[in-house]
């Protein structure tokens, strides 16, 4: 399980947090994120992130 935050806010002003289910390997969390768009613990580190 990989437990993310959404980028934009919600309507009362919180983000929410979602558990997304990735296979049980995974022991990276950038790696387990980028697999569940089809990119490497690589490639998803350089991608752009809303702050």
């Amino acid at each position: 399980m990989l437990v993310a935050v959404n980028g934009s806010v919600e309507r009362d002003g919180r983000r929410r947090r979602y558990g997304l289910t990735v296979p049980g390997h995974f022991t990276d969390p950038l790696a387990a994120a980028g697999w569940t768009y089809g990119l490497s613990a690589e490639q998803y580190s350089r991608l752009l992130r809303r702050t």
